[in-house]
């Protein structure tokens, strides 16, 4: 309570001048005495329920260490390139040439009976030959193909016919009587050809060899390499906090890691 030393009249302690005459109040002696051991115990109970309560709690933190990871780059080398060029060079060759000497020869046949039969009542009877020509070179042939009667007279039919080298062809003469002596066949003229003489000669030619050329290229190949990074990981630890308010405890009771 506070006091008025004019009006000697007492005011809560919230008055500071008296309403009466206006003089400021006055705290009595004997009151102030009571009122600091109350302050003074507020001010250690609230001070020891901040400080001494307290309670363990879980929490996590990033703790940095250093790792090492596997990473892959391109790395730049020289290697050489094997090709194979052509180059090419002078160079002399003989060869044979073929000179006409102004003669001429028959060109080369062959040929061969393959069908004689005479006429029967299941069939005419006929007489084949194949020739062939086994020359190099084509030529006109006239080539006749029958039988001789039984009186000797030669009964033929006559084909005038190029013939081309080694393609056989068939010349047949239908029908034959039921009796002859034998089957004939003959060439009336023969082709001629150039005879030529073969001289060996020499010419001046071009011609490629093969080499093998290295050339210096860059290459690339993938390298596996290792490196050092910060990591971080994560820790879960203990703290003593306030029981009441949560925050770190000021005066610590445990032995937490």
């Amino acid at each position: 309570m506070k006091h008025c030393t004019k009006c000697d009249k007492s005011f809560p302690d919230e008055t500071n001048f008296c309403p009466n005459c206006g003089r400021k109040l006055e705290t009595k002696p004997g009151e102030r005495g009571k009122t600091v051991p109350w302050i003074i115990l507020a001010i250690l109970l609230l001070a020891g329920a901040i400080l001494l309560p307290t309670r363990v709690v879980n929490y996590q933190v990033e703790i940095p260490y250093n790792g090492t990871e596997q990473y892959t780059v391109l790395v730049p080398y020289v290697d050489a390139q094997k090709s194979v060029v052509e180059i090419p060079y002078e160079t002399t060759e003989q060869y044979v040439d073929r000179i006409p000497t102004g003669m001429k020869e028959p060109i080369k046949y062959a040929a061969a009976q393959v069908k004689c039969t005479s006429s029967n009542s299941s069939s005419t009877g006929e007489s084949t030959v194949t020739f062939t020509n086994v020359d190099s070179e084509s030529g006109e042939f006239t080539i006749q193909v029958g039988y001789i009667d039984a009186s000797g007279n030669i009964v033929v039919n006559t084909y005038l016919q190029t013939l081309l080298p080694s393609i056989p062809v068939n010349f047949t003469y239908t029908p034959t009587p039921e009796l002859f002596q034998s089957c004939y066949y003959g060439v009336t003229n023969i082709p001629l050809k150039p005879v030529y003489t073969e001289v060996v000669k020499e010419r001046n030619v071009t011609k490629f060899r093969e080499e093998i050329t290295y050339q210096n290229v860059t290459k690339f190949r993938n390298e596996t390499r290792v490196r050092e990074i910060t990591q971080t990981r994560i820790e879960t630890r203990q703290k003593e906090v306030n029981w009441l308010f949560g925050f770190d405890a000021i005066v610590k009771f445990r032995n937490l890691k």
